[in-house]
């Protein structure tokens, strides 16, 4: 063998002996009973709610129920990052572990007419319908009619997102030919700003993130969009005030645009198997503690969910089925079963109470157990 070889040879073996080593002492690594029980605990209450990018509405909803919902009896709810309502569904579909998806109504529907998916109505149900979503259309400040964006480039966002479907429906039903083109929102805003492209749609609810920093200065305002009746019955008639970007509307006026439901989905998972119990219980949470996402600082458009509204040709989930008739038994400022438990759970956790071994309580330790947990819910008035 050449000097050179053998000292090729001698230098990959001290390269690989290392990484040989570590994987050996990962390997042999175990976690303890105990340790493995915890991780065991903790996956068990974990719920993942895939929505759209960072900026989006969708994403600050899925961000915001976690906040409300994250800790009720081992409850944590994770937001993940999506690529549009089409990539949402398929991710609900096959992607592991993801739990729920927020989609547009729209989606849902075309979905279903095409039969991409094949069964999908038998396969996706729905919890409820979160809020409405508007039709925004970013355009440069020398177009001053969205029939002026005959021709030009106009980014629809990615293909198959939920804002393409849409845009495509809308443009198509307006008889406006559009050169399209297909950028994630944050791209398209820059090549907007830089005349590169004419305009951009995207589909969200009101106020948008990604559009709340733009001024006059940025060389670019929103276009109305005539509502059409015939598009489809996804959507409904609304508007962009100086209300929800007063950078960019003048004060008093009111621009029409078209508006799509963003629906919570979930698989339709058996009633005997872990993800259905497991979604069932965040669904109690959720349904129980939904008044609580109404207020502020939540997202203003908290205040269009109705939990009993009806998605038309779609099967509602049925622990969801269940818990509306609980719900509209209990007045809105009362505390929920779910609520209830998760209270005095977290309270015998955090004040490290000593109870009794026996089920006895004498009426003294009733007595000073019950001005603990009010002073507890007084200084944790989330539980309320």
């Amino acid at each position: 063998m050449h000097k050179w070889c053998f000292g090729l040879l001698v230098l990959a073996v001290i390269a690989v002996a290392p990484c040989a080593s570590m994987a050996a002492q990962q390997s042999e690594f175990k976690l303890s009973p105990g340790e493995w029980q915890m991780r065991q605990k903790t996956n068990a209450g974990v719920i993942r709610i895939i929505a759209d990018d960072v900026d989006s509405t969708s994403f600050r909803a899925a961000a915001e129920v976690s906040s409300v919902l994250s800790g009720l009896e081992g409850l944590r709810v994770i937001p993940v990052v999506g690529r549009g309502s089409v990539s949402n569904i398929n991710d609900l579909l096959f992607l592991k572990e993801i739990d729920l998806a927020v989609v547009q109504q729209d989606v849902l529907d075309q979905l279903r007419s095409t039969r991409a998916i094949p069964a999908l109505e038998r396969r996706v149900n729905y919890v409820t319908k979160l809020y409405n979503e508007e039709v925004h259309v970013l355009a440069r400040n020398e177009i001053q009619d969205i029939s002026a964006l005959a021709n030009r480039k106009v980014s629809f966002g990615p293909v198959g997102g939920g804002a393409a479907i849409t845009a495509t429906a809308l443009f198509d039903k307006l008889r406006i030919p559009v050169e399209v083109t297909n950028d994630d929102a944050d791209v398209a805003l820059m090549k907007l700003k830089s005349g590169e492209i004419d305009a951009m749609v995207y589909v969200d609810g009101k106020p948008v993130r990604l559009f709340e920093q733009l001024t006059a200065k940025d060389g670019v305002h929103f276009l109305a969009v005539p509502y059409d009746r015939s598009l489809y019955r996804a959507y409904t008639p609304s508007s962009l005030t100086s209300a929800d970007y007063p950078n960019l509307i003048g004060s008093g006026e009111k621009l029409e645009t078209p508006a799509v439901g963003a629906i919570l989905t979930v698989f339709n998972w058996k009633e005997d198997t872990a993800r259905f119990k497991a979604i069932a219980r965040f669904t109690d949470f959720f349904f129980a503690r939904a008044r609580f996402l109404a207020k502020p600082p939540r997202h203003p458009k908290w205040s269009e969910m109705n939990l009993s509204a009806r998605i038309a040709n779609w099967d509602r989930f049925r622990a969801a089925d269940e818990a509306l008739p609980r719900l509209a038994a209990i007045s809105p400022d009362a505390c929920t079963e779910p609520e209830l438990r998760a209270a005095i759970q977290t309270f015998l956790k955090d004040s490290k109470v000593a109870l009794p071994r026996t089920n006895a309580l004498s009426e003294q330790d009733t007595s000073e157990l019950t001005e603990k947990f009010k002073a507890w819910l007084k200084a944790n008035p989330q539980y309320q």
